[in-house]
């Protein structure tokens, strides 16, 4: 298999993971206008079911490495369809949802720009706010450095913080460990 190739569709998987889980919470976020202790519970369940296979994927690299290539095995087939990168971005977007949740209890744990708002703008600010600490996340903080906010929400509450934390936190260790056996990988599959 050619090297454009692998490269193409390891852009093409993780687009198309990027768009699906991004369409399923704008939907959900957009019917869902009060909070509601079920769907907080089903969120969360998405993310630890999310957040576990992550875990798989780091614990067994020989997982992921089976998935890759059964992927790229595929490829040339009508229907080419991977869930290897779905988790990640059900974790990202189940972890906005919750925010969302959190929101919708009580509005005064977040700010927007340092102010309290009873009202924000727009649904796609929750989004952003996960993006934001995921790329924080994935980048060693680069965006912190340079002072640069991809979100205009912000939080001071100790229990939205510590899930901050560990959210960020999971994501670092998974960013780099899926990338380290994605890379090893990558070259282990092209010389076969």
């Amino acid at each position: 298999m050619n090297k454009l190739k692998i490269n193409l569709w390891f852009v093409y998987d993780i687009v198309f993971s990027f768009f699906l889980t991004n369409t399923m919470a704008f939907v959900i976020i957009k019917d869902i206008n009060s909070f509601k202790w079920y769907w907080l519970t089903i969120f969360v369940a998405i993310l630890l079911i999310c957040g576990y296979y992550m875990i798989l994927f780091i614990i067994h690299k020989n997982r992921l490495l089976d998935s890759l290539k059964g992927d790229l095995d595929s490829a040339d087939s009508k229907l080419d369809l991977n869930l290897t990168y779905l988790p990640v971005f059900g974790f990202i977007m189940s972890f906005g949802l919750i925010n969302h949740q959190i929101y919708l209890f009580d509005n005064e744990y977040f700010t927007v720009d340092g102010q309290i708002y009873w009202i924000i703008d727009s649904e796609f600010d929750i989004i952003l706010y996960s993006y934001d600490n995921f790329i924080r996340a994935a980048c060693f903080d680069l965006l912190e450095t340079y002072n640069i906010h991809i979100s205009r929400l912000t939080t001071n509450n100790f229990w939205i913080l510590t899930l901050l934390f560990a959210y960020k936190t999971f994501l670092s260790f998974y960013f780099l460990r899926y990338l380290w056996t994605i890379l090893k990988g990558l070259h282990k599959i092209n010389r076969v």
